[in-house]
């Protein structure tokens, strides 16, 4: 099909009445055998032709020639139709021979000849789209082509290392003696509840340990415990001809009650890759499994994310995940990395990040001493810092000693990795040696436990200021109920001594520095310092209602409504009635707003309800946690509503006059 042996072509004329809103299609084949062409005529309201769409079924090509602008188009005959084809004030009724297209195409035909080319002028797209997709993929799969086998040693080290805490016993129970199925070792055991001993009976999501296999396991109940699925993801580092690959796998162990014995089976599938250069650490590139479209249909394959070199510090992949050691060792070899630690850190690290500890392992030959000795979890929070400041906090001098470096001395040293101490652990060593204060094993691991590194509020450092650790610790855990943790108590411990200081109260009084109830003493602290912080907004408020008079008070028998007076009262009204009235003192200080409180006439210092009022306008009423209120306060409202209006006309006609 060519577009000169097109040129002679002109549209037959359609001899039907053209009708409002309605459009002709007429069809007709041009030519005999493989060079036969389907010539779609598309007409205009009054029969003048508008395209005519030119099909070459054994070429798999389409092109349209354009009346109006005398040009050849490409697209697709909706694109062509645009506006017209999508609006239901149009139709295409086919007129002539209305099976032609339908012959030709081999298509279905109780199908309209519009849809039957939209249909085929897709598939020869997506048919395009598909051969692009693998064109484009064939330079992606050469890399991906070489990820690792999940080898028996792997499913073993996600069972022992990833999944550790996803070991259950199904159990059900008869009197006082227990029958669970264990997911780990995969056998029945039968136990006999001894009642001097409450911890041996099992209940519900509590930890236990297996009689068979020794494994601590979580207790679930056949009866009661749905089937579910635990999740991990980790990395495998492996040397392809194109670099070094670290590979993201997802794990996923699915129990179902009703069948134990086949359940729990580790699914292991890949999900990214990053590719680094082996002996500079460039990134090549990286690399996701994910779907996307393709013209019209949905491709799950492999997907590159960048194709250029770049500096690994500005990495796409920000990996920090479980490594498995077994591949970290032949990968590395025969690279400037081979004796770095990697694998050590590995097998001890909770969470590695491979290209960040091998970029600043090689520059900074302290982070592997460090890892080397046992401190793991130091490295990794080293790292996921990320910055020269956060080096420098760890590492306080460039001393060959790495207690030296560290600010500590041996013994310290040897405590630190005992217990795997992280940032925080060290920071508070060394302030507490720097202070000449105590600090045993215990309180390290106390800290430790309460994860303070996820603590955005205060340092655990900064309790050396108000006493020994070791009894604020044991004064935290007092105040710490079960719903909550020790690392936000220890916070809001620290803001009520911050509290403390603007009121000027003395925290050397251990009343004032260790309360009994710290949580009401803190709501008291942080009332008074609102209030204090809140006298400037206060003023703005009176200065206001002097001004305002009497205007927007009203009462009966029953109610009373009145303006908030200050940014205390408001404060006190969104507590007791849950809403965020409260924080509208601004507002009301710069003339927004005016916020009225409703109260019985018996009670007029316990809140009811809060209106907002703009001029002789409410905009809203809101009642205990933003509900309506009372049908008796609505009434009283409405009341209220047409005095308040009544009132402002009049003062409007008295400025007027």
């Amino acid at each position: 099909m060519k577009k000169k042996d097109l040129y002679g072509y002109r549209a037959p004329a359609v001899t039907e009445q053209p009708q409002k809103g309605q459009n002709y299609v007429l069809c007709e084949v041009i030519g005999q055998g493989k060079n036969a062409v389907l010539a779609v005529n598309v007409y205009a309201e009054n029969n003048s032709p508008r395209f005519t769409v030119f099909c070459s079924y054994a070429e798999k090509r389409y092109i349209s020639w354009d009346y109006k602008e005398q040009k050849w188009r490409e697209a697709m005959i909706n694109n062509l139709l645009w506006r017209n084809w999508w609006s239901p004030r149009f139709r295409y009724v086919d007129v002539g021979d209305t099976k032609a297209a339908a012959r030709y195409l081999l298509v279905d035909s109780t199908k309209s000849t519009v849809r039957a080319i939209q249909d085929w002028q897709q598939s020869i797209l997506d048919e395009r789209n598909l051969k692009r997709h693998e064109k484009r993929q064939l330079s992606v799969h050469e890399v991906t082509d070489h990820l690792p086998e999940i080898t028996a040693p792997i499913r073993a080290w996600v069972d022992r290392w990833l999944m550790i805490e996803e070991r259950y016993v199904y159990y059900t129970r008869d009197r006082q003696h227990v029958r669970g199925y264990c997911t780990h070792c995969r056998k029945w055991h039968e136990w006999t509840v001894d009642k001097k001993r409450p911890t041996s009976v099992p209940a519900l999501d509590k930890e236990g340990k297996c009689q068979s296999c020794g494994s601590r396991i979580t207790w679930k109940s056949l009866r009661r415990s749905a089937s579910f699925s635990s999740d991990g993801i980790f990395t495998i580092l492996t040397r392809t001809p194109h670099g070094l690959m670290v590979s993201v796998w997802h794990a996923r162990r699915h129990f179902e009650r009703e069948n134990l014995e086949k359940s729990g089976v580790d699914t292991i599938w890949p999900t990214g890759i990053q590719m680094l250069d082996a002996e500079t650490l460039q990134e090549i590139g990286c690399y996701e499994w994910e779907t996307r479209m393709a013209g019209h249909k949905s491709m799950a394959d492999w997907y590159a994310y960048s194709d250029t070199r770049r500096h690994p510090m500005e990495t796409a992949f920000k990996i920090t995940q479980p490594l498995y050691p077994g591949t970290v060792k032949r990968a590395l070899s025969g690279t400037p990395y081979a004796y770095v630690g990697l694998e050590l850190l590995a097998k001890r690290a909770e969470r590695v990040n491979v290209l960040r500890y091998l970029y600043h392992a090689k520059k900074l030959p302290l982070i592997e001493s460090a890892g080397k000795v046992g401190l793991a979890r130091l490295v990794c929070e080293l790292l996921d810092r990320y910055n020269p400041k956060g080096f420098r906090d760890v590492f306080i001098n460039p001393s060959n000693s790495l207690s030296a470096a560290l600010g500590v001395s041996r013994p310290d040293l040897t405590l630190l990795r005992v217990i795997d101490a992280g940032c925080e652990e060290l920071e508070f060593l060394r302030e507490c040696r720097k202070q000449g204060r105590r600090c045993d094993r215990h309180i390290l691991v106390d800290i430790q436990r309460a994860d303070f590194t996820h603590s955005w509020r205060q340092k655990p450092k900064a309790m050396l200021a108000y006493g020994h650790p070791d009894t604020i610790l044991r004064y935290l855990k007092k105040q710490t109920p079960k719903n909550r943790k020790l690392r936000d108590v220890y916070g809001d411990w620290m803001d009520y001594i911050g509290e403390c200081k603007k009121l000027k109260w003395d925290i050397k009084d251990r009343s004032v520095l260790f309360p009994q109830d710290l949580w009401r003493s803190h709501e008291q602290t942080s009332m008074l310092v609102s209030y204090e912080e809140n006298k400037s907004l206060d003023a703005k408020i009176r200065k206001r209602l002097a001004g305002i008079g009497e205007t927007y008070t009203y009462e009966t028998t029953e109610y009373i409504a009145r303006p908030a007076i200050s940014a205390w009262e408001l404060a006190t009204e969104g507590k007791e009635l849950h809403h965020c009235v409260g924080g509208y003192a601004q507002r009301m200080a710069d003339g927004e707003c005016i916020i009225i409180l409703i109260r019985r006439k018996s009670a007029p210092d316990t809140p009811l309800t809060t209106a907002e009022m703009r001029g002789e306008r409410c905009v809203q009423i809101r009642a205990l946690r933003n509900a309506d209120p009372l049908p008796s306060v609505e009434n009283f409202w409405s009341e209220y509503m047409r005095v308040i209006k009544k009132r402002l006309q009049t003062e409007k006609q008295r400025s007027a006059g």
